[in-house]
């Protein structure tokens, strides 16, 4: 089986997908940002700075492409990676989809000391971060097979939620 973890930035993916893995010790992890990171040599910032967004997308797609065909796999993806409807398709075909969701604020409260996030770096208030949330809504709605928020921050509780989706289908 092929889980995909997807959601907003700060909604806890590469958490929840680290504590996952433990859970599940069959199943490798990865995490596209790290591996788009690992193949270029450079951090998703400096991507972002020298390449633009159109050539990180279309890494992070290839990446995805790539991680897509492995077995037994929970990839952890980039808060953006539903935006493009080819990816979307190659979750829905290859395995199931994790939305983690939250509320603006606690993103805000999750990712105010960070600076690796390049498309929240001038975002600092609630309001902005909706703003953007509800531009990529539809695409996670879209992509989703199961939802759960991740507000309270227990980590083993989403984990617990997982494994008894995975038990359903």
């Amino acid at each position: 089986m092929v889980l995909y973890i997807t959601g907003f930035m700060g909604t806890g993916k590469t958490t929840v997908s680290k504590q996952l893995g433990e859970t599940l010790p069959a199943y490798t992890v990865y995490d596209t940002d790290q591996e788009i990171e690992k193949k270029e040599g450079r951090a998703i910032k400096d991507i972002f700075a020298t390449e633009g967004e159109e050539y990180f997308r279309r890494a992070e797609t290839e990446i995805l492409r790539s991680l897509s065909e492995e077995k037994n796999v929970i990839i952890s993806c980039g808060g953006g990676i539903v935006l493009k409807e080819e990816n979307r398709l190659i979750m829905k075909e290859k395995g199931h989809v994790i939305l983690l969701t939250s509320t603006p604020e606690t993103i805000l409260k999750r990712t105010c000391m960070n600076d690796r996030r390049p498309l929240l770096k001038n975002k600092k208030t609630p309001e902005e971060i909706k703003k953007m949330m509800q531009e990529r809504e539809a695409a996670y709605k879209e992509a989703a097979d199961y939802t759960i928020s991740t507000d309270d921050g227990n980590v083993y509780s989403t984990v617990q939620m997982i494994t008894d989706y995975m038990m359903t289908v």
